[in-house]
């Protein structure tokens, strides 16, 4: 009798079943591997905005609107406010969230995941003549487990927020801009307990430093 050697269906759906966990198994910690990397791009780049900001303050006594959007093109536009008079109209503007004015600021307009950044600003400095005796307007809580935040001890007189909506595009709960409560916190991928939202915040203590060092304080 004829002898055949080869592998059995059996034998090759073992092997395939095998490969495929071995492959798995190696894409994984590919995938994080390429998500940590872009979080890292994210997160320089938000501090490299907050020190822009910083800048725009010590030479326009201000902090810049969020930029303006078209209707109809849905893509973010400089924010071409007057650095001399802020109008009505700009004045409500300020006071919701909205796209980093990337163009005045003269830094990157997109995170690690090709996306605009977003912006939002206390309107008390973002008006001409920073007013510095302000009660605090947002609260910024660390994320620490489900449903369980804690306030952080750096969240005293938040006057800017600026942050990415993460890997997802979409904003973790409490970043939705329903009130002024933002949450940061560890990148985490566990479906019960997601969270990828990217933010950083300018103190009133951290812009008035700076501010004592390049001029007189704002009354």
């Amino acid at each position: 009798m004829n002898k055949y050697n080869g592998f059995s269906l059996i034998e090759m759906a073992i092997a395939l079943a095998i490969i495929g966990y071995l492959i798995s198994g190696l894409f994984k910690p590919m995938v994080l591997t390429a998500d940590y990397k872009k979080i890292n791009n994210t997160d320089k780049t938000l501090e490299q905005i907050k020190g822009a900001l910083v800048s725009f303050a010590i030479v326009n006594n201000r902090l810049p609107c969020p930029a303006r959007c078209t209707k109809y093109k849905k893509q973010c536009v400089k924010g071409s406010y007057n650095s001399s008079v802020i109008g009505i109209e700009n004045s409500a503007l300020c006071t919701k969230e909205g796209y980093l004015p990337w163009a005045d600021l003269g830094v990157g307009r997109y995170d690690g995941w090709n996306r605009p950044f977003r912006y939002r600003v206390d309107k008390n400095y973002s008006a001409t003549n920073i007013k510095i005796n302000v009660d605090k307007k947002f609260t910024i809580k660390n994320k620490q487990s489900v449903n369980n935040f804690t306030t952080t001890s750096s969240n005293r007189h938040v006057i800017a927020i600026i942050f990415s909506y993460g890997k997802d595009g979409e904003p973790n709960p409490k970043n939705d801009t329903i009130d002024l409560t933002y949450i940061s916190g560890q990148y985490q991928t566990d479906e019960n307990d997601y969270f990828d939202d990217r933010l950083t915040w300018l103190s009133k203590n951290s812009l008035t430093s700076y501010l004592a060092t390049t001029r007189d304080l704002p009354q």
